[in-house]
């Protein structure tokens, strides 16, 4: 277990498209990361198209869409449109596919 000083206050991961990615990201890791003390975990996930926000004060968890914009009090003045972190990820998804010769999945985009 983390030191409390190495503990970070945001914890943000992308899921990635395999079953067990989904696993991780949305139920081990959350767990994990609330469990040490983690104020806000999120999951970024571009094929589902939105964002899932857990906090360690708040049971529920908070599903962002696509067309929102994200803010937090733990940051202050802070926005995330994340339309285009979504765009910026499929982008980078294609490039990565191109590059390693994947296949692209439905609607032009790698893995």
């Amino acid at each position: 277990m983390p030191a409390l000083e190495d503990v970070p206050t945001i914890a943000i991961e992308f899921v990635s498209r395999s079953k067990w990615d989904y696993l991780r990201d949305y139920v081990l890791k959350r767990d994990k990361y609330l469990r040490i003390g983690v104020k806000e975990y999120s999951v970024i996930d571009r094929f589902r198209r939105s964002m899932t926000v857990y906090q360690h004060a708040e049971p529920v968890e908070r599903v962002v869409a696509e067309s929102e914009n994200y803010r937090t009090p733990l940051l202050p003045g802070f926005e995330l449109p994340l339309a285009k972190l979504l765009v910026q990820a499929d982008r980078w998804a294609r490039r990565k596919a191109l590059t390693l010769g994947e296949p692209l999945l439905p609607g032009g985009s790698g893995g």
